[in-house]
């Protein structure tokens, strides 16, 4: 009995021992685990906050808009070259910061000076500017000023911003009053009739 009571206990220590032998040694179910997943380079930016290609299409939207604002006013003085004589009439009224009428009066010393007649748009009456060119006495001309860049007094256009009156009729001297002068325009209309029935009473008398 007791030779068969050792038996069994020397098989259970065997088999006790062989079930620790199978249990893996650490390190080897490691191996056999699946890689852990990465971040793709897209999951990581939107991670961080990047916006998507599409989100930046508004951004490029805007700097085609800013670009045409740019280009307007290039496009506003392409008007006093291609523009009708009416168009251009517009945007010297709109673009002019003064607008006004002078002549060639003859100074003390003998010889000329740029006189204002009148201030229409601003006055250039107390500011110091550079007298335009080619004007000649006895005609009457309406000048369009404006600020320039550097700060200094200069025509809106060279060529388009001194304009020669025709005569009291000129329409655009005309409008030029309508709008800014209307009660002048009233008393040289009124002074016109006066002068009209002064000239008829005198010829009746003639008669």
């Amino acid at each position: 009995m007791k030779k068969i009571s050792l038996t069994l206990a020397l098989a259970a220590l065997l088999l006790v021992g062989c079930g620790q032998g199978e249990t893996p040694a650490p390190g080897e179910n490691e191996g056999n685990k699946a890689p852990a997943a990465t971040e793709t380079e897209g999951e990581k930016d939107k991670a961080q906050g990047e916006a998507p290609e599409d989100e930046e299409k508004p951004e490029e939207e805007n700097k085609e808009e800013s670009n045409e604002e740019e280009k307007a006013p290039e496009e506003e003085e392409s008007i006093y070259v291609t523009g009708t004589e009416e168009e251009i009439q517009r945007a010297l009224i709109r673009d002019a910061d003064y607008i006004s009428l002078v002549e060639l009066a003859t100074s003390s010393n003998g010889g000329t000076e740029l006189r204002i007649v009148q201030n229409f748009k601003g006055s250039l009456s107390n500011i110091e500017f550079e007298a335009p060119e080619g004007l000649s006495a006895n005609n009457k001309y309406m000048i369009f000023y404006h600020d320039g860049e550097d700060g200094t007094i200069e025509p809106v256009d060279k060529k388009h911003g001194i304009y020669q009156i025709t005569g009291t009729d000129d329409p655009f001297f005309t409008s030029v009053q309508e709008r800014y002068a209307p009660e002048d325009l009233e008393k040289a209309k009124k002074a016109k009739e006066d002068e009209k029935k002064a000239k008829a009473g005198d010829g009746k008398e003639n008669d």
